[in-house]
């Protein structure tokens, strides 16, 4: 799943600029969102079709 960086990170041992996209797994993605690091990508049209492609 795709979520925005919400400031400068590291994951996976990679930097990932505030306002940069970052893959994860639900499972990885649940200790960034409990500190606030990142956030779910807000819906367009583009993700939506990716989605409907899976």
């Amino acid at each position: 799943m795709e979520y925005i960086a919400t400031k400068n990170i590291c994951v996976k041992g990679g930097f990932v600029k505030e306002g940069e996209i970052v893959r994860l797994e639900p499972e990885e993605a649940s200790v960034y969102l409990d500190e606030g690091m990142i956030d779910f990508l807000p819906a367009t049209d583009e993700n939506k079709e990716d989605e409907a492609d899976d």
